[in-house]
């Protein structure tokens, strides 16, 4: 029900949005009557008010979108049939989630507005004076880059963290401000004329309305309509998630209707059974394919585990030095081999690799040359390694910068590295040493062991040149199995690395690493998990401790926190997979009947929907 509800409330305003790409050719004064022909009308009774669609709006739905089902083979007809049904189905839904809110009122009130807080009506009038405000804007032919103090310079673009976005959304008090300084239609030439152009679109396609006192755009029709389309789609909104949490909390609620773990223990208890039935190489496969929503979670094997790696590479000026070594001795053994190249190797040097995150405008706080929101993983996200140079001027809207990185040597890396994860008076690695290859940090002191993990993370993010998604957004890295008989997954360094990383008898300790040389370059390696036969937790509550420590108070709690803020929650979180893996289902049930039910009641039975087919035949042929 989701992709209806939510879609079909936004067509209104994209159906206005696309006049501005078509101009004043698709509704002239010679075909205005026959544009506003009614071609349904719509009521679900109880006092509803009789809602008319007309025939420009599916012409607009058409253009807008729905030409594309056309041109992957859906005949015209159809294209047409499924807009008008799709805008019916629409109202629909509209007037009922009106009558759902009102309950048991003995009249019902169809204001929309009724139905909505402050807040609600607040980001709604926001929305629809941001949408005049760039709708205006778009008519503006004069130069926008004019604030501008300084060059852009191009940046390689970096991976981001997964789901990462970035956080346009105004505060509160901006979006306050935003209103109070209205809809700008004045304030230079080229905005009064730009305001002129788009007066005159409205007007000839009959959007400008009785109502319109000559300067205020908001007293427009089209202005009314754009509000009302953020009104209704908040209400739906809103209607959905009121169903959402409905069935959520079915879920996780016993009869007495307490948070329970219940339902989450027997999906748990189901894939500790699956576990205890692997043998060796399943066992190594579902470690190939460890993630949030499927992890490890009880083994009967030592000798495998997962490992980070930060990967300081080499360029190709680097490698192709180490090639033409080789080529020019044929017969080198493997020790040579090795010294030359880490002579060769000694030259790599590391940049903060996240440039493009700042130039592309994402989350960043340019006083301390931090990044926030989904673009940090800690508490105290990791500063930019580099210069930060503003290039638009101060007050501009989306400030722009110049991002150049720092280098540093393989040294001076690692001794940064162990400051921000250790701290400063617990590094080992001196900014001025002489590093080679298979270089050990073993059980070193941390002063912030919850952090540490993420840490490494950000330091990946900020600077291994193993960037795709593959390697950076992995659950917990790469997967290490024991020595095989045949051939290796990894380089031979790599994988020895890690097993001798992972192996507790060598004392590296859950916090230390391994510098390891491969052709690419250094591999900076630190234990992500190991598994071994002590790596058995039968209980959920058991593998919640051992991921996320004991709770405040109670994972029952936890999941009704959880609940509560679902859409804040932390989805990588395995009480969120398992909840949410069994919710996804419940939730989808529930919108799926309840959009049935309505549909079934007020548009494939009754007298609530009139359509005047002969009103809109010709765009059927």
């Amino acid at each position: 029900m989701r992709r209806i509800l939510v879609a079909v409330a936004s067509v209104f305003m994209a159906i206005m949005m696309s006049i501005t790409a078509i101009g004043c050719n698709l509704v002239t004064v010679n075909n205005e009557k026959d544009m506003n022909q009614v071609v349904a009308e719509v009521s679900i009774g109880e006092g509803a008010p009789v809602e008319k669609i007309y025939k420009k709006d599916m012409v607009m739905a058409y253009i807008n979108y729905y030409y594309t089902l056309e041109q992957q083979g859906t005949s015209r007809a159809d294209v047409f049939q499924t807009i008008i049904e799709n805008l019916v189905n629409n109202r629909v839904f509209v007037q009922y989630a009106i009558k759902y809110f009102s309950g048991d009122a003995a009249e019902i009130n169809w204001d929309i507005a009724t139905y909505l807080d402050d807040i609600e009506k607040r980001d709604a009038k926001y929305s629809a004076y941001k949408d005049m405000n760039e709708l205006i804007e778009s008519y503006e032919t004069d130069n926008k880059d004019g604030d501008k103090v300084g060059d852009t310079v191009t940046t390689t673009v970096r991976a981001v963290p997964t789901g990462a976005t970035n956080d346009d959304e105004l505060s509160d008090k901006e979006k306050d401000d935003y209103i109070a300084k209205g809809i700008d239609t004045t304030s230079t030439d080229q905005k009064k004329k730009a305001f002129a152009k788009v007066v005159n679109i409205l007007q000839v396609n009959d959007l400008l309305g009785d109502g319109y006192d000559g300067s205020d755009i908001t007293t427009t029709d089209y202005y009314k309509e754009t509000l009302n389309n953020y009104y209704e789609s908040l209400l739906i909104e809103k209607f959905e998630k009121d169903i959402t949490n409905k069935a959520r909390k079915q879920v996780i609620t016993d009869a007495q209707g307490n948070i329970t773990l219940a339902k989450l223990e027997t999906e748990y208890a189901k894939l500790v059974q699956k576990q205890k039935d692997y043998d060796a190489t399943e066992f190594a496969n579902a470690l190939s394919s460890v993630s949030a929503s499927s992890p490890i979670v009880w083994s009967e094997y030592s000798g495998y585990g997962l490992v980070y790696n930060l990967l300081l590479g080499a360029d190709t000026t680097l490698t192709d030095k180490l090639t033409e070594w080789k080529e020019d001795n044929p017969n080198y053994t493997q020790a040579k081999y090795q010294e030359e190249r880490a002579k060769i190797f000694a030259d790599i040097k590391i940049k903060d690799l996240r440039s493009s995150w700042i130039t592309a405008g994402y989350d960043f706080d340019a006083d301390t040359k931090k990044f926030t929101g989904d673009y940090t993983l800690t508490t105290d996200s990791l500063a930019y390694q580099g210069t930060v140079t503003k290039l638009t001027a101060d007050g501009a809207e989306k400030p722009e910068y110049r991002a150049e990185a720092d280098e540093m040597s393989i040294s001076e890396f690692l001794n940064f590295m162990e400051k921000y994860l250790y701290g400063a008076e617990n590094a080992v690695t001196q900014a001025n040493a002489n590093i080679t290859d298979n270089y050990e940090v073993k059980a070193p002191t941390v002063n912030d062991p919850s952090e540490f993990e993420n840490k490494v993370k950000e330091l990946m993010f900020a600077f291994s040149t193993d960037d795709s998604d593959a390697a950076l957004n992995t659950y917990k890295g790469y997967d290490i199995t024991p020595k095989p008989n045949g051939s290796e997954k990894y380089m031979i360094e790599f994988a020895n690395a890690g097993r001798k990383l992972i192996d507790e008898n060598n004392g590296f300790g859950k916090y230390g690493y391994i510098m390891v040389a491969t052709d690419y370059g250094y591999h900076v390696m630190f234990v992500s998990e190991i598994f071994d036969t002590d790596y058995q937790y039968e209980t959920l509550k058991d593998y919640l401790n051992k991921e996320y420590g004991a709770p405040t108070e109670s994972w029952e709690k936890e999941l009704e926190n959880m609940f509560g803020n679902w859409d804040d929650a932390d989805t990588n979180h395995y009480l969120y997979v398992l909840f949410n893996n069994l919710a996804s289902t419940a939730v989808n049930n529930a919108l799926s009947e309840k959009q049935k039910e309505i549909l079934n009641t007020y548009v494939y039975a009754g007298d609530y929907v009139t359509l005047y087919e002969s009103a809109y035949a010709d765009l059927m042929e």
